[in-house]
């Protein structure tokens, strides 16, 4: 929790939207397989991020790419779900994933992650943690942290976008943008002409 003073009074300003986590706790209570108990949800912060981890894998027919956009509900646990809808918890079946993703832009923060991963399924939710303040902190340059803005805006920029963007030659921006990443801002995804660079995140 943070807080900001703008009036006369202090408005605490959370580090997540409650509106997300609330949809990531919801969808670990509705989904987890309650036959594996050797294993539990766990919710674990970070200081860049928060992980939600529920046993039990995706139903089959579902894959990650579906959560992030409309998709059909498979439900393995149909009456917790419903006494969570009854309760207010839950609204539309198929909807908690797009809800998540929906709140975090809204706040300004990295879309959630979704991982099937250690024999369960994981959501991860991001700080922002690539400010404008906290790059020049790291010693980013003016167009470097325009570049940076477009990345988070649009996921990912080439050599060409950042020529682009700066005006600088070809070899002036791979200097820029090989510097981002050394500097743990950006990683390097594909290769030769399909080369792009995106944000790295604090597991990559």
């Amino acid at each position: 929790m943070r807080y900001r003073i703008e009036t006369i009074e202090r408005e605490d300003v959370r580090e997540y939207p409650f509106p997300a986590l609330r949809e990531a706790v919801v969808n670990a209570l509705m989904h987890r397989d309650y036959f594996n108990i050797a294993n539990f949800i766990q919710i674990n912060a970070y200081d860049d991020h928060l992980w939600i981890s529920n046993p039990g894998g995706l139903p089959d027919g579902l894959t990650v790419e579906d959560l992030k956009r409309d998709h059909k509900s498979i439900g393995r646990n149909p009456l917790i779900a419903r006494v969570l809808r009854l309760a207010g918890y839950a609204e539309e079946y198929g909807t908690g994933t797009l809800r998540m993703v929906e709140e975090m832009k809204k706040a300004g923060l990295p879309e959630p992650e979704f991982k099937e991963e250690m024999g369960g399924f994981s959501v991860y939710l991001y700080k922002d943690i690539y400010t404008e303040e906290k790059l020049r902190e790291k010693g980013l340059t003016e167009r470097q942290i325009k570049a940076v803005m477009w990345v988070k805006e649009e996921g990912s920029i080439t050599n060409s976008e950042y020529r682009q963007l700066t005006g600088l030659s070809h070899d002036g921006a791979f200097k820029d943008l090989r510097n981002l990443v050394a500097k743990s801002v950006l990683k390097v995804t594909g290769k030769g002409r399909s080369v792009r660079y995106t944000l790295r995140k604090s597991d990559d």
